[in-house]
């Protein structure tokens, strides 16, 4: 097997870290802090928590424009891997929970934990079918010319950018980008990149670098100015896919080298984000990032949200390595069955 960039590889931890980063910033702030506005009485804050914004909400679609780059090639041993790392976090923090007292034992909580993917999470649900839908989206792009792969990216992102921006709600299959709808927009988008990569490599390095700039600062006054900044600011939109796009070619220009142990960290981001979004640790993150914002200045407060963040990720790392540990046979089993496509 082909090691991978360790180049892209690091991006795949700054773009896990960016998820987290994301949720601390914003969405914990405004849903449990009832923080709703940036302007907190302190423009430097206010400042500081747009560009953060801004940025980390790159994540995601930094994550999947890796994948549809490199193509999805899945097996039946990536989707046993999915289950088993769903099934490892999603039941050792409900038997976590019961045993601290925050949840009653039930036979019908434990059932619940062990059916992962009902759980109601975006992110995996649409992870999990953008993987089933790989090998169909691999066969087009591999049989269609280049030129014609552009044009159904741009219609397929035109179209669902309409029924995002204008219907965000009335469509479940939209849902304002929180769906696979949204996803498979980014890996055709990242599958396409793959076939042009050579143009971008003909621009010089300093024209990407001001070219990302200048899309977080439109970025930036765009959610200070407009009324409803999540029309324009979400995962399908047009800036944030050219913001995630100069990102991945600023890291896709650094020289490739291989780093076995930011190859290994990688392997677990998926982990990261699974642990952070389970209690206890969704409700300790949710406490401590609305407690340290209120109470500390905003340095005190990025230091230890910052060091929290790094606690929740080397934490899920460990425990995924124990993980496939635990599963190996399993894994070992399942991975020789032949390629899904």
């Amino acid at each position: 097997m082909k090691e991978r960039d360790s180049n892209i590889e690091l991006l795949r931890i700054i773009a896990t870290l960016f998820i987290l980063i994301l949720h601390c910033n914003g969405w914990f702030l405004r849903e449990w802090g009832g923080i709703t506005s940036w302007n907190t009485g302190n423009t430097m804050v206010a400042a500081c928590r747009i560009i953060i914004q801004n940025v980390t909400l790159l994540g995601v679609d930094v994550f999947i424009l890796i994948s549809g780059f490199y193509g999805m090639r899945p097996k039946l041993k990536s989707i046993v891997n999915l289950f088993t790392l769903l099934l490892f976090f999603y039941v050792g923090c409900y038997l976590w929970n019961c045993s601290i007292g925050n949840e009653t034992f039930s036979v019908a909580g434990l059932y619940g934990n062990i059916l992962a993917f009902s759980r109601r999470n975006w992110f995996i649900n649409s992870y999990l079918f953008l993987m089933l839908l790989s090998p169909l989206i691999n066969t087009f792009v591999d049989s269609v010319e280049t030129k014609k792969i552009g044009i159904y990216t741009i219609l397929y992102c035109v179209i669902t950018l309409y029924f995002g921006y204008y219907r965000g709600n009335e469509y479940w299959y939209y849902n304002e980008a929180y769906s696979v709808t949204m996803m498979v927009g980014v890996y055709l988008v990242g599958r396409y990149l793959y076939k042009i990569i050579d143009k971008f490599n003909e621009i010089k390095y300093r024209y990407l670098v001001f070219s990302f700039m200048g899309i977080i600062g439109l970025m930036s006054i765009t959610r200070v100015l407009s009324s409803n900044e999540e029309a324009w600011l979400h995962y399908g939109s047009p800036i944030t896919m050219s913001a995630a796009v100069l990102l991945f070619m600023l890291f896709y220009r650094i020289p490739k080298f291989q780093s076995k142990s930011i190859n290994w960290i990688a392997s677990s981001c998926l982990a990261a984000f699974i642990l952070h979004t389970c209690d206890p640790v969704f409700s300790w993150l949710v406490r401590k990032d609305v407690m340290w914002f209120i109470n500390d200045i905003y340095i005190v407060y990025c230091l230890k949200i910052g060091v929290a963040i790094l606690g929740v990720f080397i934490s899920a790392v460990i425990l995924d390595k124990v993980r496939l540990l635990i599963f190996s046979p399993i894994l070992k089993l399942s991975g020789r069955i032949k390629q899904l496509n």
